[in-house]
């Protein structure tokens, strides 16, 4: 089985190749998500080495599909930071051997006698030291009685402060009311409020309402017997179909973003209404901006 696939003279990994084939045909919008750029670094990684082969393969996918700002963003981060801290390690690695490398220039030479016969230079003997004469005493260091003074006042000055700034102040009355309270734990009906919007003629959900989604993914954890369901909507502007298609795929978007979250697919539902439902008349790009949005529905 070939590992390869050759295009234009171009020796391509055939891995690569079907990963971001697969991942425009089953898309709405014909793009690379993030999860599928996650499975583009995911294959790169598995080599333990980013190939000659692999950069231009990575190259021809550029070339020729399209990636969301979002996926484009996050694989040409994570890329440059795996290959730094590859290099990195491996010239770690390089500096380690180096230093374990024995330098022989440091051994001490031996010496032939006339016979041949190898001897080690025995190391030089040191003197003993004499015991100095009874008569000799050893000098004594005379103390100096003011810097001692000095610093038993230094101290007493210390303390003194310590005292009156700090044990000695009066206690403060608690004022309850101005006590932090915790937040209120994410309620079913807030995300029944929760709205998420999107720009004109684009799918992609801004990062402000990441917080948001992490919370509605903790609450549906809690709940492992509720589903959930995603519904899409568009403005006027455009054809009916391709409204009702983009508002599909702004549900499916962020079902996938709670897949990734770890809620199983099958308790998240989709569906796509277009320009059917809006909430406020299409008459200002104001109106029509709140909704090109996203709702959500408990289901029990």
């Amino acid at each position: 089985m070939s590992y390869y696939k050759a295009i234009k003279g171009k020796k391509l990994d055939k891995k690569l190749l079907e990963i971001a084939e697969k991942s425009v045909s089953k898309k709405g919008d014909g793009r690379i998500s993030l999860a599928d750029a996650k499975l583009l670094l995911q294959a790169v990684k598995d080599g333990n080495k980013y190939t000659d082969i692999e950069k231009q393969t990575m190259e021809y996918i550029r070339d020729n599909y399209k990636f969301t700002e979002s996926a484009d963003k996050w694989f040409r981060t994570e890329i440059r930071k795996w290959v730094a801290t590859k290099q990195t390690k491996a010239k770690s690695n390089q500096e380690l051997k180096t230093s374990k490398e024995i330098d022989t220039s440091e051994v001490i030479p031996l010496v032939e006698d006339i016979k041949g016969t190898e001897t080690i230079i025995p190391p030089p003997t040191i003197p003993r030291m004499e015991a100095l004469p009874e008569e000799i005493e050893p000098p004594t260091k005379k103390l100096n009685w003011a810097w001692i003074l000095l610093l038993i006042l230094l101290v007493v000055i210390l303390f003194f402060f310590v005292w009156k700034y700090g044990c000695n102040k009066p206690p403060i009355e608690e004022n309850i009311s101005s006590q932090p309270t915790s937040l209120p734990e994410f309620s079913w009906e807030d995300v029944e409020k929760t709205k998420f919007s999107f720009q004109k003629g684009k799918a992609e959900l801004s990062e402000e309402s990441y917080p948001t989604l992490d919370k509605i993914a903790k609450l549906l954890k809690s709940n492992p017997n509720w589903k959930l369901k995603i519904i899409g909507h568009s403005c006027d502007v455009g054809t009916e179909e391709v409204n009702n298609k983009i508002s599909l795929t702004r549900a499916e978007i962020i079902k996938n973003l709670l897949i990734e979250r770890g809620i199983e697919k099958e308790r998240i539902l989709t569906e796509g209404k277009g320009e059917s439902q809006p909430l406020y008349e299409n008459t200002t790009e104001e109106n029509r901006s709140k909704n090109r949005r996203v709702e959500f529905q408990l289901i029990r």
